[in-house]
């Protein structure tokens, strides 16, 4: 027969959550296992614990709250613990968000617990103890086997022994650090409405700790320098930097009325605008919004904006465009509480161009391009890239991911992530360190085993870049003969009348479409070939070159202590000056210098520029706002002196 759980809905069962329920005599638990509503024996077979009280560890797994007995949730066998006997499980169908079960009459409702020889309250300290032991000696050895045995700290609070990396995987929900108390407490995503109904009206004096410090990192707000001042800075998220002339004109204007005509183009593909007060932020919003733009989820522990190719779906000699898997990826990790409390930040790019030059290398997923010997064309995966103060390049899976499987594989992999990355140490919470505990062939493991339904195929490297340079500056050929033309802000700052202009161009000569690069450059493309020297003229009296010396088109800068709170040093306007400074003096120099290297003023413990400006004297010194210029004029000289010496 079929009965319904009667005051059991869906939404009152969230993701992880385990409901113990009575149907026609039979005691179930019910769980929710990765959106998935599940149903089995609510009497553990070892001494009659109720499972319907039990935890979910890891994905499906559940533990009998008594002794520890763990069964998998799909096919109700023993994982491990004391029971020698599988539990009975049974089909669930959801209608009108109300989760059926169907129940064999024919089958004896299994035996209820037994009657408790001790109180409520001392028997649910003794589960509890239980419970938090043998969860710590499994998060620690796990951590053992991960880490090949190393030291492993472990602390002592109520309810028994605390461990390991903090994993939720191996049953460790218990927040470990601040930030994951905060994230524990209320989800990121969930400050929006405070923001706009309380703070923006309140002002900065409203706003609680808690949010400024990190919830507020959700919606792209950091308070920039000085803090007391009470000003932000906000990013724009841009997936796979794809942007239309409206957008562009949108964002200019916001920086012109909002953020004193101060904008960036970051190495993410987004806009970051400075100077944003707080009452201003739901205009800002709004205006954002009524061109299909937003700020969400471009800081934070979450999926950060997803680069792609700037030339996607336009290159000449691209694999594939990659423009609606990047599109899609975004849609289905931004904005959902599925995946808004990962361990770290977390990058991803996917380009299908042979000048790879959304960098995977240093991404936590990177896809790139390649064919396959009989013609299909997908892409090669590449996991556990980053950079900051312990750099990894992200090691090849080897695996080949159809177009039709990116979507699933990226959550797979973000799932992984969220479950098994390292949530004790924030400086080891990133997924490179998890890759590089575990290796690929482990990490592929799970990935297929726990994330996917089906294991992915053997596949091919990508070629590798024939560019040196992959910034797609000067003049590109399009697919349909038409024209792009990138150019150069300096180390990425841009100003809002510059942008309104641009965008007026890309109406004028082209068809009102732009892209933003991961190298801080952006492009105006659709250019017909009779109008790409009237526009790269229009360009250079902007102060937007499109065809830069070697110099000025490698250098790049993050935000620096004029606004950031990480900075030690200046960066934007020193790089300018560097740059100048090297064109007046030692053109020669600075120009073969600038053939091989990049320069990247970046003076931040954890480096957000890409190329580490660590081997450079400059990231040494230590300064404030008001540094000299005369003071860095033997930079310039050991700039053209390594590179007259060939480094």
């Amino acid at each position: 027969m079929t009965s319904v759980l009667h005051g059991i809905r869906v939404e009152d069962l969230p993701p992880g959550a385990v409901r113990a329920v009575e149907v026609d005599g039979h005691r179930l638990a019910l769980v929710n296992a990765r959106g998935q509503i599940l149903c089995l024996d609510g009497i553990c077979p070892h001494a009659g614990g109720p499972l319907g009280e039990g935890e979910l560890v890891g994905a499906c797994s559940l533990q009998c709250p008594w002794h520890g007995a763990v069964f998998d949730v799909r096919s109700g066998e023993v994982l491990e613990g004391p029971a020698t006997h599988p539990v009975h499980t049974y089909p669930v169908r959801v209608e009108d968000g109300v989760a059926w079960v169907t129940i064999d009459t024919g089958r004896d409702a299994p035996a209820r617990a037994p009657a408790r020889t001790t109180d409520d309250a001392t028997q649910a300290n003794v589960r509890a103890g239980r419970l938090a032991s043998l969860r710590a000696a499994r998060s620690e050895s796990h951590h053992a086997e991960a880490t090949g045995g190393g030291h492993r700290r472990a602390t002592t609070g109520a309810g028994g022994r605390r461990g390991g990396q903090g994993q939720w995987a191996r049953g460790y929900y218990e927040p470990l650090n601040e930030a994951e108390r905060v994230k524990r407490d209320q989800d990121g995503l969930e400050v929006y409405e405070r923001i706009v109904s309380v703070h923006a009206r309140r002002g900065v004096a409203s706003i609680p700790g808690d949010d400024l410090a990190t919830r507020y990192r959700w919606y792209g707000l950091y308070t920039q320098r000085p803090e007391e001042d009470g000003y932000f800075m906000m990013r724009v998220r841009v997936p796979g930097g794809v942007l239309t002339a409206e957008q562009v004109e949108a964002v200019g204007r916001i920086s012109q009325g909002f953020g004193r005509d101060v904008c960036d183009v970051t190495d993410r593909q987004n806009f970051q605008f400075h100077w944003i007060r707080i009452e201003d932020v739901p205009e800002v919003w709004a205006r954002l919004g009524a061109v299909g733009l937003t700020t969400r989820q471009t800081c934070g522990d979450v999926t950060r904006n997803i680069l792609g190719c700037p030339l996607a779906g336009v290159a000449a000699t691209e694999i594939l465009d990659a423009t609606p898997y990047v599109l899609a990826v975004d849609r289905r990790l931004a904005g959902t509480k599925e995946f808004s409390n990962l361990p770290r930040k977390y990058k991803i790019s996917i380009s299908g161009c042979r000048e790879q030059c959304a960098v995977h290398e240093v991404m936590d997923i990177g896809m790139t391009g390649v064919e396959l010997p009989d013609g299909r064309r997908g892409f090669d995966l590449w996991v556990g890239g980053g950079l900051g103060p312990s750099p990894h390049f992200a090691p090849r899976l080897g695996a080949f991911v159809p177009p039709e499987r990116v979507v699933a594989v990226a959550a797979g992999i973000t799932g992984v992530f969220r479950d098994y990355g390292y949530r004790r140490d924030r400086h080891r919470a990133r997924l490179k360190f998890l890759v590089a505990d575990w290796g690929g062939e482990r990490f592929r493991a799970v990935l297929e085993e726990q994330y996917l339904d089906a294991p992915l195929e053997d596949g091919p490297p990508s070629p590798p870049s024939a560019q040196a340079h992959r910034e797609h500056l000067g003049v590109t050929p399009q697919r349909d003969g038409r024209l792009a033309v990138g150019f150069a802000p300096m180390a990425g700052r841009i100003s809002g009348s510059q942008l309104v202009s641009v965008a007026a161009l890309a109406r004028r000569f082209g068809r009102g479409r732009l892209r933003t690069t991961a190298q801080q450059k952006m492009l105006i493309l659709d250019v017909a070939p009779d109008d790409v020297e009237p526009l790269i003229a229009e360009l250079d009296a902007l102060g937007l070159p499109p065809r830069p010396n070697p110099l000025r088109a490698a250098t790049m800068a993050c935000t620096g202590i004029e606004f950031c709170k990480l900075a030690v040093a200046e960066t934007k306007h020193r790089a300018r000056w560097l740059v100048e400074e090297l064109e007046a003096g030692c053109p020669g120099s600075a120009t073969r210098y600038a053939s091989t290297s990049t320069v990247a003023p970046t003076p931040v413990p954890a480096s957000s520029s890409r190329t580490s400006a660590s081997r450079a004297p400059w990231s040494r010194v230590p300064t404030v706002t008001g540094w000299r210029a005369s003071s860095f004029s033997w930079a310039a000289t050991w700039a053209a002196t390594t590179a007259s010496a060939g480094r």
